[in-house]
């Protein structure tokens, strides 16, 4: 079995699938250390392990994911990573979402030509 780790995610290379994603604003996240295969990009890390990675096979495209998605590492409770709530201050999922969206849609090779690059929250209440 491979171990377990806590850390934060950050973005070591611009790709589709992490375009618009503050990987700095999103919390510390439990993962399994997994070395990528030689063909693989890693697209997102935490103390340089990999928790985002994509490749191809044969014709297809591989998106791998190693965070895991519950507080006890038997079973899986989803597709997001678990991160306790009561340590983290916002709302974070949209931007798991926006991963695993984009995810299928670069395995898909569905790529839309139209992007949106950043969103920034305004002081302003509405």
């Amino acid at each position: 079995m491979k171990v377990r780790r806590d850390g934060l995610f950050n973005r070591p290379t611009e790709h589709f699938i992490t375009t618009g994603v503050p990987f700095g604003a999103l919390p510390a996240t439990k993962y399994f250390k997994f070395a990528p295969r030689t063909d693989a990009d890693v697209l997102a890390s935490a103390s340089g392990d990999p928790l985002v990675g994509v490749s191809a096979y044969g014709r297809g495209r591989v998106v791998a994911f190693t965070y895991g998605t519950m507080g006890r590492w038997a079973i899986s409770g989803g597709l997001t990573p678990h991160v306790r709530h009561d340590s983290v201050p916002f709302h974070y999922w949209e931007y798991y979402h926006s991963l695993l969206i984009k995810s299928l849609l670069w395995a898909a090779n569905r790529e839309p030509e139209i992007l949106i690059e950043r969103i920034e929250p305004s002081k302003r209440r509405v």
